[in-house]
């Protein structure tokens, strides 16, 4: 685990649903008061390796990291809309829940030729699939319909 600690770079960055008391005292424990303020979103695309792990629920981070022109490694135990169109190790690399891979994947993709040239290839190609199945024109168009079908709800009576 030595040869791979300086590939990591890991902190807490902050705290959520505790209760006011609760977060004064874990922010505490952790050092969050003496880092400052948090990094901006922004600087997490400046790393080649970006790690993305499902909370209380899926992600919400997960398409936002997968354009970032970086490579995700994606820990889940949800199964999500995507999974049919998403392939492991082309536009992402999967990840146990045990974590047991994560040194050898590591060094792997981070130090070796092989791996680097992996890498690059699953970066570029999450980007491209983001901007194929993501398409601004096309969330739209689902806000409008879940809009549209939100108001047949409310108001049965409503011609078609």
């Amino acid at each position: 685990m030595a040869e791979v600690r300086d590939l990591f770079s890991t902190r807490i960055v902050d705290l959520l649903q505790c209760t006011d008391d609760a977060c004064e005292i874990e922010k505490k424990a952790f050092g969050l008061e003496q880092d400052g303020p948090l990094d901006p979103q922004e600087a997490e695309y400046s790393y080649k390796f970006l790690m993305d792990i499902d909370g209380n629920g899926f992600s919400g981070r997960f398409y936002r990291l997968l354009e970032s022109k970086s490579v995700v490694v994606k820990q889940t135990i949800f199964k999500e809309w995507h999974d049919d169109r998403l392939v492991p190790w082309v536009h992402y690399v999967p990840l146990s829940t045990g974590y047991s891979e994560l040194p050898e994947m590591a060094r792997f993709l981070a130090t070796t030729e092989k791996g680097l040239e992996l890498s690059e290839r699953i970066a570029e190609e999450s980007t491209e699939w983001y901007h194929k199945a993501l398409r601004d024109v096309d969330l739209r168009l689902v806000f409008l319909r879940m809009l549209l079908e939100y108001g047949r709800i409310m108001n049965p009576d409503m011609t078609e």
